[in-house]
This record gives structure tokens, sequence and C-alpha cells, in this order.
């Protein structure tokens, strides 16, 4: 739940929502190490606001018996930046989209040793029935596999995320019916996937 992103995980109104995705606060994690003092310093949120967002973190602390508040200043990992890898999977989780899925940006896919620029031409090779983010999809393939190998081994709450994220991909994948090169998409990425992350 601390990597979910604030808008699939809190039920909070528009405004509240608004003035935290303008701040860059993306995970319930990153939330809840802001003080109230802090929230309304930001630009557009007000006491009513905070909260709302206050009133969200108890409600949704509450069903899984954990005490969620701001200003919580977390120590365990990733928040606790002990490795360098915590960084990444923090950034990693910030990529989520709302409904499901990653999309990839130029830092991360750095960090993952990756070439943003290959990826884009990559995109543009695919080609798909439905209206669908392609670039979704192909991040989405492609951080799955480095979530399963590089952290969820130790992290066992990494299953539940990177099982949802699965699921949306296998829904996209079924209907959008990619291709690339003229293969389905499944087995392109079978083909390329082991060479990217080697």
């Amino acid at each position: 739940m601390l990597l979910g992103t604030v808008s699939s995980e809190l039920d909070l109104s528009v405004r509240s929502a608004n003035c935290l995705e303008r701040a860059g606060i993306i995970l319930v994690g990153e939330l809840i190490q802001k003080t109230p003092d802090e929230l309304i310093r930001l630009r557009g949120m007000g006491k009513r606001s905070v909260e709302n967002i206050q009133f969200a973190l108890q409600e949704v602390g509450e069903k899984v018996h954990v005490k969620l508040d701001l200003d919580t200043q977390l120590t365990i990992p990733p928040w606790n930046r002990e490795r360098a890898t915590d960084d990444v999977l923090i950034q990693i989780m910030r990529l989520q989209q709302n409904n499901g899925g990653f999309k990839i940006n130029k830092y991360v896919s750095e960090r993952l040793g990756l070439s943003f620029s290959d990826l884009l031409k990559t995109e543009k090779r695919i080609v798909i029935k439905e209206e669908c983010d392609k670039m979704a999809i192909l991040s989405t393939v492609i951080l799955i596999p480095t979530l399963e190998k590089k952290f969820s081994m130790e992290r066992p709450f990494m299953s539940d995320i990177i099982m949802m994220h699965r699921k949306w991909l296998q829904r996209s994948i079924k209907y959008s019916t990619p291709t690339i090169d003229g293969l389905p998409f499944e087995k392109w990425i079978e083909e390329r996937i082991q060479l990217m992350l080697g």
C-alpha cells in the first residue's frame, strides 16, 4: 500500500488529489512523510483538503490495521534509502498508471541500463488494434520482470503490486492484440526481453 499511488489507494477530493499531483507527491509513502504544515503550504491546498487527506489515510489504515497518518517519517525500506536500489524502486513505483501498468521515463530507463531512445523506437514499431497506450504496455512488460528479479524476493509485499500490473498487462494485450514486426507481441517479447534485461 505504501508503494501504491495516492490516486489508487486513497479516496480524495478532486482538489486534494490535484494539489498533491502538482506537488509531485505520487506514492502513499511519500505523502505520509509530510506534515500538515508542509501540505498546507502547497499551492491550492487548504485546511479542508488537509483534513480530507488525514481522514482518507486513517480510513485506509484501519482497513489494513496500520496506523497511517501525516508525518509518519518512515524508516523502513525503501524510504530509509539504505541502498541505491531503494531509490530505483521508488522511482519505478512513481511510474504506475491509475488504471494499471507503468509508463517508463528516461531517468528510470537509464538507471536500469536501458536506452530510452531504443524504447521509443520500439514503441513506434508496435501495431495495436484497440486504442491503447503502446508505451504503457511496453514499459509494463519490461518493468514486471525487473521488479520480480530485483525486489520481490526481499520484499514480499511486492508480489501484490506485481500481480495487479501483470493482470492489467494481460487484459491490455488480450483486447488490443499488439504485434511488432509481424509477430504477436508476446512472442516478440519472449525473444527480446532477455536481451534487454541481460
